[in-house]
């Protein structure tokens, strides 16, 4: 009786909770592709919307974008033959606030990993209008290319929730319990 009351708790919290996970991730994210001179910049980030004191990862790729890789469609439209990755070894990331008369509020640099993308953590404080400077650079620490990108932060929706994820715990458990001491076992032997 006690296991099937497990099972049934356990299903039911991940029957709650998995759908919950995947509203809470604001989707698949989005990519935003730069095209400057010979080079694609492709920055990627993990948010469908970007908001104030939530934690975005950035990823940064850059291809060559040369004539011969883009192939005419017939709406006017271009598509990528196979974009090349070129290879950087770090790269230089300044984000400055817009409305404030460009101040700016990060920069660093980033090592390209061995494996896996070159990514980076940010979070922004405050609601508005930023700029991020992506510049990719050689060994040498000579530039290949730099790309700027506007991005929008939302307002915070953290905290506007009434049904957080404590609550939605204890809801699962107590239906799991309850399904548990009510429901019959179509599967017990009698």
């Amino acid at each position: 009786m006690r296991k099937n009351i497990f099972l049934i708790s356990i299903f039911t919290l991940l029957l709650i909770l998995i759908p919950y996970a995947l509203v809470d991730s604001h989707g698949l994210g989005t990519s935003i592709e730069v095209i400057e001179g010979d080079y694609l910049a492709d920055i990627g980030y993990d948010a469908f919307l970007i908001e104030a004191q939530t934690p975005v990862r950035f990823d940064f790729g850059l291809f060559s974008s040369t004539e011969e890789l883009w192939q005419p469609n017939n709406d006017g439209t271009y598509t990528s033959n196979s974009a090349l990755p070129v290879d950087f070894d770090n790269l230089w990331v300044r984000v400055e606030e817009t409305e404030s008369n460009n101040r700016t509020i990060f920069a660093t640099g980033i090592q390209q990993p061995t494996f896996g993308p070159t990514t980076m953590l940010f979070s922004f404080l405050k609601e508005g209008a930023y700029t991020m400077y992506i510049r990719f650079q050689n060994a040498k620490d000579e530039k290949i290319v730099e790309v700027k990108l506007p991005i929008t932060v939302e307002k915070s929706s953290a905290g506007n929730s009434s049904f957080s994820i404590g609550w939605s715990l204890f809801l699962a458990l107590f239906i799991g319990i309850a399904v548990g001491i009510f429901v019959p076992n179509p599967f017990k032997k009698e």
